[in-house]
């Protein structure tokens, strides 16, 4: 009968609490289990898209990522904006990022930063640094893709003589219409000051792209003779399968100070054009050494022959 199973099922479980032991801890295992798989879903999914327009500072968290911009985005002078490793900047079509304070996006090998478009084929503007003194700009394990000009580092129209340092490793560029790096260095045609590009762009990748680095340095032509030297570090980088030019010294009329840009231990890989070199002056020099280049159609284009061809 019914009851007689009922005390044979009872008889067992009391001689063999074990099994009984047993069964419930693997149910409270699964319990667990599903209640942490619960939580991590419900993580997920609870971050919020984070929409950003207009002034931007302080701290953007993995948390609050991604971060969207609706319009375009400035970083106002003395301030910095920090972008914590494993957030993401969306930016929508056409927009950009003035930063005339600082900008600090410093991920890590496992958690990168990533600034990207809407698409592939909606791209956004540049990340447009305007240096004036104070706290200097980096950007160190970031994925950077979908601009017509990923960052624009210029130093103008000092009224001192300033150098501008930022700091670019560990990056990879894809994707960006026009030029990945466009650093310039042109003095105010007020005075008589030298600003100064510096910095360093090393360990990083270039690819998909146009142009990788274009580096213009410039000065008066009449009194007073400011003079804008670039004084840049390349190094370390590959670019690969760039369909412009990956490494542009581009000279204005330099008449004064001492420019020498470096580019050193990079690889230039089915590049349509590798280094290439637009006007000249005695008071600029670049430094081109130990570099490997790898089937590109133009490994030099109007760069003195002692480099090679």
């Amino acid at each position: 009968t019914q009851e007689r199973k009922t005390q044979i099922r009872n008889q067992r479980g009391a001689r063999h609490p074990e099994n009984n032991q047993l069964t419930h801890s693997r149910c409270r295992a699964r319990t667990v289990g599903l209640c942490v798989a619960a939580l991590a879903a419900s993580l997920y999914f609870a971050r919020a898209n984070t929409f950003v327009c207009g002034n931007v500072s302080g701290t953007w968290t993995t948390a609050g990522s991604p971060y969207i911009a609706t319009c375009n985005l400035t970083v106002p002078s003395g301030q910095t904006l920090t972008i914590q490793p494993g957030a993401t900047l969306i930016m929508g079509q056409g927009f950009n990022m003035d930063v005339e304070g600082a900008i600090s996006a410093v991920g890590t090998a496992a958690q990168r930063i990533i600034i990207r478009g809407a698409s592939p084929s909606l791209y956004w503007d540049n990340i447009h640094i305007n240096y004036n003194g104070g706290a200097q700009s980096t950007f160190v394990n970031c994925n950077i893709t979908d601009a017509t000009n990923a960052l624009q580092l210029n130093i103008i129209n000092q009224n001192a003589n300033t150098t501008m340092t930022p700091q670019i490793s560990d990056c990879t560029f894809s994707n960006c219409l026009n030029t990945c790096i466009y650093g310039t260095a042109i003095p105010n045609v007020c005075c008589y000051y030298a600003p100064n590009l510096a910095g360093m762009v090393m360990n990083c990748r270039f690819s998909g792209s146009f142009n990788g680095i274009h580096l213009y340095g410039t000065g008066n032509t009449g009194y007073p003779y400011g003079q804008g030297t670039v004084n840049m570090s390349v190094a370390n980088n590959l670019f690969q399968g760039l369909t412009g030019v990956a490494m542009w010294f581009d000279i204005g009329t330099q008449t004064g100070g001492t420019s020498n840009p470096k580019a050193d231990n990079n690889i230039f890989l089915q590049c349509l054009n590798a280094v290439k070199q637009t006007g000249s002056s005695g008071y600029y020099n670049p430094e081109i050494a130990y570099n490997c280049f790898y089937n590109c159609s133009t490994n030099f284009i109007d760069v003195p022959s002692v480099y090679g061809t």
